[in-house]
């Protein structure tokens, strides 16, 4: 538990610490963002949602965890190949 809970931590201090120092230096421009990685972006954290909290008592089967690999090729060989 402390491992995940180190990732997560550091993954949000990177996300909001270090892009709002680089933003407040200067302006963060978001061009190549789209309606469709917003969608997946949504889409995947409702489905971590349901697989942690709902199917079998905040665990992730290794079922779930192909699914969601499954999903992250599916989704890179979307933005490879389009």
């Amino acid at each position: 538990e402390m491992a995940i809970e180190n990732v997560i931590g550091s993954n949000l201090f990177n996300i909001f610490f270090v892009l709002g120092c680089s933003a407040t230096i200067s302006p963060l421009y978001m061009k190549r963002i789209t309606n469709m990685d917003l969608g997946v972006l949504i889409g995947s954290c409702v489905l971590l949602y349901l697989f942690g909290l709902f199917i079998k008592k905040r665990t992730i089967t290794r079922l779930e965890g192909v699914i969601m690999v499954l999903c992250y090729i599916a989704y890179t060989s979307y933005l490879i190949i389009g």
